[in-house]
């Protein structure tokens, strides 16, 4: 009778469902209706949603686990375009990060991640907490990522290329690092390899533009050269002789009447 109540103790011990993470309580939920959109994180929603989150369960186990819907494909156009109505709501975002800034006080343990959503490009903005005290773990830019998080609001910031966006915002924890899709590589490479050319390109175009000057003003010397040589014949009356002329006209009279005449003739008969 013992070993049977000890065995079915045990069964039932086994049997429960994994440990998952509570729901948003009434007060967390009157708290993150006071979200102000397009604002900063600094208000008691924010706050609401960062204690919430530090009570989720660590791996393998999910937000998810305790029966609450998630949405695997958030439509972001919605979220950023009413989120009054989807505030709270558990989502999961996977994608490229591309930036982490830490947070300052009294937010040490929450991080501001970037994240091109995969699905639509559009980036994201995840705060990341750190729920345990435990050292955690490092990730990269450009590494492929899976958070689960709840939405929190829109915010509107000024992005890297100065011009005011609008971002769904989450809060989540417990990010995965992902293998890169092979359909398509990290965005360090196209960033560096046109740079590389460019530089290189740049290198070698001196010397070509600076050959080009010499052979374009040695061309320019020359023409001008011929051109101030052929002025200077074009204004030779046609009965003087040319040099070469003058240096075989041998035999002319020692009159210089008589020789011009001479010089004169044979200009004409020529």
């Amino acid at each position: 009778m013992n070993a049977a109540i000890v065995q079915l103790s045990l069964c039932l011990v086994f049997a429960q469902p994994p440990a998952a993470s509570p729901g948003l309580s009434n007060q967390q939920r009157r708290d993150l209706a006071t979200a102000q959109d397009d604002g900063e994180f600094r208000e008691q929603a924010f706050y609401a949603l960062v204690e919430h989150v530090r009570g989720w369960p660590a791996p393998p186990h999910s937000p998810a686990d305790s029966g609450e819907a998630i949405r695997l494909a958030a439509d972001l156009n919605a979220l950023v375009g009413q989120p009054e109505q989807y505030r709270g709501e558990l989502c999961r975002i996977t994608g490229e990060l591309l930036q982490i800034t830490a947070l300052g006080p009294p937010y040490e343990n929450v991080s501001e991640w970037f994240v091109r959503e995969d699905r639509s490009g559009t980036p994201v903005m995840v705060y990341v907490v750190q729920p345990g005290a435990g050292r955690p773990e490092r990730f990269a830019e450009h590494q492929h990522v899976q958070i689960d998080g709840r939405f929190y609001k829109r915010m509107r910031m000024q992005a890297r290329d100065r011009q005011v966006r609008d971002y769904a915002a989450f809060v989540g924890a417990y990010p995965v690092a992902l293998a890169t899709p092979a359909s398509r590589p990290t965005s360090t490479a196209p960033a560096i390899m046109p740079s590389r050319g460019l530089d290189l390109l740049a290198v070698l175009a001196g010397p070509m533009v600076l050959l080009v000057l010499v052979f374009a003003g040695l061309r320019l010397w020359i023409a001008r050269r011929n051109r101030g040589v052929q002025d200077r014949h074009a204004l030779q009356p046609r009965w003087m002789p040319t040099p070469s002329e003058v240096d075989e006209a041998a035999g002319l009279p020692d009159d210089p009447a008589e020789a011009l005449a001479e010089l004169r003739r044979r200009a004409q008969s020529n």
